[in-house]
Order: C-alpha cells, then sequence, then structure tokens
C-alpha cells in the first residue's frame, strides 16, 4: 500500500466564541509535517463573490507552539502563514482570535 505524500495531516480545532467582543478564539491542532515546515492560508474569495478579500487582516496574536516551546510564525504573503516546526514532536498547536464584526 502507498500513502500519498501530500496526504492532508488531521487537524482538530477548538473554537471559543465571544460575542459581546465580536471575537472567535481560535485553536487548531495538527500532525508536526515530515518536511518540517507548516504552511497555513485563509482563503481570499467568497462564493458568489468576485472580489478578492483581505480576511487576514483579521487575525489577531497568531501562535504556535509544540511541546510547549514556541515555534516562529511568518506572514509570508496577504492570506499565508509559515510555521517553522522542525523536529518539534506532535502535536503542534496553533492559535489565533478572529475579529468578526
Amino acid at each position: 500500500m502507498v500513502t500519498h505524500p501530500s496526504t492532508p495531516p488531521a487537524v482538530h480545532y477548538l473554537l471559543q466564541f465571544e460575542p459581546q467582543q465580536h471575537r472567535l478564539k481560535v485553536c487548531a491542532t495538527f500532525t508536526a509535517p515530515a518536511d518540517g515546515v507548516l504552511t497555513l492560508m485563509l482563503p481570499v474569495w467568497t462564493p458568489g463573490s468576485y472580489v478578492v478579500r483581505d480576511y487576514a487582516r483579521h487575525v489577531e496574536a497568531f501562535a504556535a507552539s509544540a511541546n510547549g516551546q514556541s515555534l516562529r510564525c511568518d506572514k509570508v504573503r496577504l492570506n499565508r502563514y509559515r510555521i517553522a516546526v522542525g523536529t518539534a514532536p506532535d502535536p503542534v498547536e496553533v492559535r489565533y482570535t478572529l475579529y468578526c464584526r
């Protein structure tokens, strides 16, 4: 049996809503990728709309960690974040707050 190398790892989400502050706290847990780099993207479109959107501008306090140790996170494009996982053990935890007003 051959496993496709680009099969994405499982992702688990924990969402915490703060309606009075118009915020959503997101905690996403990933399996550490074999190549040591985790790249995450937000959409830049909405179904039925033909305008490129900047949803990432509403992201606050983006951070990642593994086994309690902070990992380097860089915003490398309008909607893309790169996390240097290296040889960090599983799981990799990504946390951010999304302003939703």
